[in-house]
């Protein structure tokens, strides 16, 4: 009843007012937002960096066989609604191939070049099929696998909207995985485990990894349909990380996506002060990946990243300071590109959060991918 009563209490008193003197129609202008000033920070000089990025990279890869000649084989080719599959092979280095699965659009025209992405695989027991959801040996158990599936066919996906995709087998997945081992993980450590005795000074991940990537790269860069001006790399969980990798050790990759690869483990000083940039460069851990991964954000600045992110991801514990490490990542693009404006502009640098669980569900892949089509500016 009070609550009634004040209401009643309120209109009257509107009433009144009214009644003694008309209140003026006109709207005054709401008083001038002030400007929040945006924190500035001062970042080590970029080529300072690069010397130092050059040292960490050097540590971290280790030393391995030069690259070889891909020699590019197409192995087989078939024809499906919007688009070529074409199973290639190509050299890696002594007599290895690596088969992977490329993509085309069949609506280009004669001499018309688009964009190429990329589409690196997680860790599964099917390699680069999960990228372009062939699974014809596989058939899903249930309709949640089959969501799963779904969610990771990053080649698939992005060849319908016009992109050339390329989706090879990583060391020791698919193809790749040795004879008479459980496909998947300990496929993984079984051929990790024989590299490592055959290239002692080499590094698995970094290195090996890595480089097989940049072959790809060596071909693809040379196909008349590709625009080499305009490559991207995707990846969800080991292949966001992978993504992340070959963008900060190629710049032929202009704009990444990592989904649910890895955590951030912000550290300013690695950003701001060069003593301490230098020591962890040339002494630090190597085998922290949030730390290493402030690094790795600054060799790919100021290209386009997208990193994608779940809140609730059972495989990330996400750092208390990730979020603060926001503000100045988008400084440090700033810096870069020359001023405030820019990066709203460019659209270069974004930060996707979701509560998915470890999965990249279809809206989260719908935003990455129109992300993707400005950055690379597809055409069709």
């Amino acid at each position: 009843m009070r609550l009634l009563s004040l209401l009643l209490l309120g209109a009257c008193c509107g009433t009144l007012v009214a009644a003694g003197a008309p209140a003026s129609t006109e709207k005054k202008a709401p008083p001038p937002r002030k400007k929040r000033a945006l924190p500035q920070w001062e970042f080590v000089p970029r080529a300072e960096f690069e010397a130092n990025f050059a040292e960490f990279a050097r540590r971290l890869r280790k030393q391995g066989p030069e690259r070889v000649a891909p020699e590019m084989k197409v192995e087989k080719e078939e024809r499906f609604p919007g688009y070529i599959r074409r199973l290639v092979s190509y050299r890696v280095g002594g007599n290895e191939r690596v088969t992977g699965w490329l993509l085309i659009p069949d609506d280009l025209k004669p001499g018309e070049k688009r964009p190429l992405m990329l589409t690196l695989h997680g860790t599964n027991v099917y390699g680069k099929d999960a990228a372009i959801g062939f699974y014809d040996a596989y058939p899903a158990g249930d309709a949640k696998e089959q969501a799963a599936r779904a969610n990771r066919a990053f080649a698939l996906d992005l060849v319908r909207r016009g992109f050339i995709c390329f989706a090879p087998d990583r060391a020791g997945y698919g193809e790749r995985s040795p004879a008479g081992v459980k496909r998947g993980i300990p496929a993984m450590n079984a051929y990790m485990k024989e590299f490592q005795e055959q290239y002692p000074q080499w590094d698995y991940h970094h290195g090996k990894v890595v480089q097989d990537l940049q072959q790809a790269l060596d071909f693809l860069e040379e196909l008349p349909e590709v625009d080499a001006e305009h490559i991207g790399t995707i990846g969800h969980s080991l292949g966001g990380r992978d993504s992340m990798e070959i963008a900060a050790f190629d710049p032929r990759i202009k704009a990444v996506v990592m989904s649910c690869g890895g955590n951030l483990s912000y550290q300013p000083k690695l950003w701001q002060d060069s003593a301490a940039q230098r020591a962890f460069a040339t002494q630090g851990k190597l085998n922290s990946q949030g730390v290493s991964t402030n690094f790795f954000l600054q060799a790919i600045a100021p290209r386009a990243f997208l990193g994608i992110l779940a809140l609730n991801d059972y495989l990330s514990d996400y750092p208390s300071n990730l979020i603060d490490a926001a503000r100045p990542l988008r400084s440090y693009y700033d810096t870069l590109l020359g001023g405030e404006k820019k990066l709203p502009e460019s659209d270069r640098l974004q930060i996707l959060l979701h509560s998915a669980g470890h999965d990249a569900p279809l809206e989260v892949r719908q935003a990455a991918y129109g992300w993707l089509e400005r950055q690379l500016q597809l055409q069709r």
